[in-house]
């Protein structure tokens, strides 16, 4: 699969949002198989404990990409140079008012038995491509509590208290037999990387 040309054509970027992050899905190639690499965060940073991607916020003058690069790069401990970008993928908007945009990289040599832990990283693991192939997240589909303030201006819209607002509704991914658990808005992005790797598969049989 030519990973290259398939995120190429799969850029997408939600612009006007004060909270913006970048997050990279970095590739390695481990016994002649690609793997994703994963951080167990420190217990002293916002999420502790948890399984997410390298990334973070995106800095004041600092465009999305260049954020993905210096983001795993600190993380990671290697050199930016080292990190090939292959393309980038859909954004995503949280309900933390935050847009995360997706890269995706891969970098030819990485050592997971070298990494030095931090304060930001306890440590770091991979998974195989294939492992998210063979086994699909579960989904939970949550209803979340649109709750209206007293002074909503019913007044200036038709029907006024009658109108029917949409109900918000958020799903939240799970791979669950993956040990650290690979959960939430991380599950979500390998899912949708995932299903971009098996649509393009589908298209060259």
């Amino acid at each position: 699969m030519d990973l290259e040309k398939v995120f190429q054509k799969n850029k997408t970027k939600l612009l006007g949002f004060k909270n913006q992050y970048s997050v990279l899905i970095l590739l390695t190639e481990i016994k002649g198989e690609q793997h994703i690499i994963f951080e167990k965060r420190g217990m002293r940073i916002s999420q502790p404990g948890e399984v997410s991607l390298p990334g973070g916020m995106i800095e004041p003058g600092e465009s999305p990409l260049n954020a993905a690069r210096r983001e795993a790069s600190e993380e990671l401990q290697i050199r930016e140079s080292d990190i090939h970008i292959i393309g980038e993928i859909d954004s995503i908007y949280d309900f933390k008012d935050r847009v995360i945009n997706i890269f995706i990289g891969r970098i030819q040599e990485f050592r997971v038995e070298e990494f030095l832990n931090n304060e930001e990283v306890e440590y770091v693991f991979t998974y195989p491509i294939s492992y998210f192939i063979e086994n699909k997240p579960k989904i939970y589909k949550n209803g979340l509590n649109n709750e209206i303030k007293e002074s909503f201006p019913f007044e200036l819209i038709p029907n006024g208290k009658n109108y029917k607002l949409k109900k918000i509704k958020s799903t939240t991914y799970f791979y669950e037999k993956t040990n650290p658990l690979i959960w939430g808005l991380t599950a979500k992005i390998i899912s949708k990387f995932i299903d971009i790797c098996e649509g393009e598969s589908s298209e060259q049989r």
